[in-house]
């Protein structure tokens, strides 16, 4: 892969390289996750030292062949997104999500443009909530992992007044009242403002949550979410 024109960029994490260099994990608009080596970047120096981090607009360009490549231009498109307290946390929980979801070096523009909204969007405080699951849902979505909120597994609509198991690999479940057991359950009529992104009462809020972050950790498997550690901890002490 060879690229010569600029596109814009995030960088979603970062670490040393060899003596003075960061081997940088990339989200670009075009190309989608990259993992580049910024040579001499850590130098004191250095004209990309104090932009080669994570919610700073960039515009940037790569070189080379294979799964690591070389960046060849990195600049400031503005100033970094002041993200702080449970924004910031949350802004790497996006980092995370996609460094761990997405595929290295397959275009998803869409994606893209749905990070930079979320971005600006965590910093306000009151839609934080409603922002995540919005992310969360279309990230999913785009990467094939749709989860319908309006069929149930066997293709029936949803109903107001049912209750339905969820399971990661086959959706929503019916249960009869003679069904009910200590397994999370979801009322049809949350699902269904779930299906229409209408998040207004605090309890489909919440379902949602839980639906989403057990899907995402399905898909991560045995691996676990720095952020979201992080901040419990901080939630605690």
């Amino acid at each position: 892969m060879r690229q010569l024109v600029l596109e814009p960029a995030f960088i979603l994490h970062t670490r040393p390289y060899r003596d003075t260099s960061l081997l940088v994990e990339l989200f670009t608009e075009q190309h989608g996750r990259l993992t580049c080596i910024a040579k001499g970047a850590r130098g004191k120096r250095h004209a990309w030292r104090h932009i080669l981090m994570p919610f700073q607009p960039l515009i940037a360009a790569f070189a080379g062949k294979g799964e690591i490549l070389t960046l060849t231009h990195a600049e400031s498109t503005g100033m970094p997104l002041n993200l702080q307290g449970k924004s910031l946390f949350c802004g790497f929980y996006l980092n995370e999500l996609l460094l761990y979801l997405l595929a290295k070096q397959d275009a998803f523009p869409q994606i893209f443009q749905l990070y930079v909204d979320t971005l600006i969007q965590l910093k306000n405080i009151e839609i934080i909530e409603v922002s995540l699951r919005y992310f969360e849902r279309y990230l999913l979505s785009s990467l094939g992992y749709e989860i319908d909120f309006n069929f149930d597994f066997n293709g029936k609509p949803i109903e107001h007044d049912k209750q339905y198991l969820f399971r990661f690999d086959q959706g929503f479940i019916a249960v009869t009242q003679q069904e009910v057991t200590t397994t999370a359950l979801y009322q049809g009529e949350h699902l269904l403002a779930i299906a229409k992104d209408s998040y207004n009462d605090i309890v489909v809020l919440k379902q949602a949550k839980n639906i989403f972050s057990a899907k995402i950790q399905f898909l991560l498997g045995h691996k676990t979410l720095k952020s979201r550690e992080i901040f419990q901890a901080c939630l605690t002490t």
